[in-house]
């Protein structure tokens, strides 16, 4: 039985690598938007928070003997 001639081995050309440098940049510039898209909600929420903190902070200091459910429904009559 003849020996079967060797094969040549494939490798990687330019254009392969090219297309992976792109992919990993597409992919680490779609990552960078949604992390940064998180931290603005994020950001978004905790403000939200400390507004409602404050409302709710003032309500019950000034108003005297109102529970925080009143004062709740005091801001959402007026908002």
């Amino acid at each position: 039985m003849p020996d079967a001639p060797p094969r040549k081995r494939l490798r990687p050309g330019a254009w392969f690598w090219l297309s992976m440098v792109v992919l990993s940049v597409a992919l680490a510039g779609a990552l960078a938007a949604v992390c940064t898209e998180q931290v603005e909600r994020a950001e978004a929420r905790r403000l939200m928070l400390r507004v409602q903190d404050m409302v709710f902070g003032h309500c019950l200091d000034q108003m005297g003997n109102l529970t925080i459910s009143r004062c709740r429904e005091r801001f959402a009559g007026e908002h």
